[in-house]
C-alpha cells in the first residue's frame, strides 16, 4: 500500500484530503506543519507528498526544498495545494522542487487522478533492498544508486518505456510496437507477427 503525507495547517483540509486518499485506497501519514512533517520523514519515507503552498512558520515551498535536499526523498513525487489568494505561483512551486499545483478549492477526482499518475510515473523507488533509477532523456544516460550505466540505445529506449509503466507486465508485441529496434525497421506496429524476421 503506498504511503501519502499530507501538509496542511488548516484541519478540514486534512480532513477532505485524507478521505479522499483514502478511498484511493492509500495510507495516510498527516502534518500540521512542516516542522511536524520533518519530524516524522525521520521514521517514515512516504511515497508522495500533499503540500499547502501557505503555511506559518515555514512555507511548503521551503519544506519542499528542504524534502529535496534530503537523499531519502529527493525524488519523491510533491503536489502542492494552495488558495487562489496566495502569492505563490504554480512557477514559484515548480521551481522549488515541485512537481504538480493544485489551487483550493480542488475537485477530489482530480486531485485523486494527479496522484494516481504521480504515483505510477514514479521511476524511484526508496526501499533499501531496491536500486534507485535515475533516467536523463535528454541526454540518454541511466543511473543507478548514482552509479553510471552503459547502455546501447536499444538498451536506453527499452528501460525508458518500461519504466513509464513498472507496475504491469508488457507482452512482446506492445514492445515492439513502441521501442524502435535496428533490423526490424524501426517501430513495428502492434502485431510481432507483422514483423519482418531477422536473417539466420
Amino acid at each position: 500500500m503506498y504511503e501519502i503525507m499530507i501538509v496542511d495547517d488548516d484541519a478540514q483540509v486534512l480532513d477532505m484530503v485524507e478521505l479522499v486518499l483514502k478511498r484511493e485506497g492509500y495510507h495516510v501519514l498527516r502534518a500540521f506543519s512542516a516542522k511536524s512533517a520533518l519530524e516524522t520523514i525521520e521514521n517514515e519515507t512516504p511515497d508522495l507528498f500533499v503540500i499547502d503552498a501557505m503555511m506559518p512558520d515555514m512555507d511548503g515551498l521551503t519544506l519542499c526544498r528542504r524534502l529535496r535536499a534530503m537523499p531519502r526523498t529527493t525524488n519523491t513525487p510533491i503536489i502542492f495545494l494552495t488558495g487562489n489568494n496566495s502569492p505563490h505561483t504554480v512557477v514559484d512551486a515548480l521551481n522549488s522542487g515541485g512537481d504538480d499545483f493544485i489551487r483550493k478549492p480542488f475537485v477530489p477526482r482530480e486531485l485523486a487522478a494527479r496522484v494516481r499518475a504521480h504515483i505510477r510515473r514514479s521511476v524511484f523507488y526508496s526501499d533499501g533492498d531496491v536500486a534507485a533509477i535515475r533516467i536523463q532523456s535528454n541526454r540518454y544516460r541511466v543511473y543507478v544508486n548514482d552509479a553510471e550505466v552503459l547502455l546501447t540505445r536499444v538498451e536506453f529506449d527499452l528501460l525508458k518505456y518500461l519504466c513509464t509503466s513498472p507496475y504491469r507486465l508488457h507482452s512482446t508485441e506492445e514492445l515492439l510496437a513502441n521501442v524502435a529496434v535496428p533490423g526490424w525497421g524501426g517501430r513495428c506496429g502492434a502485431r510481432a507477427q507483422s514483423c519482418p524476421q531477422p536473417a539466420s
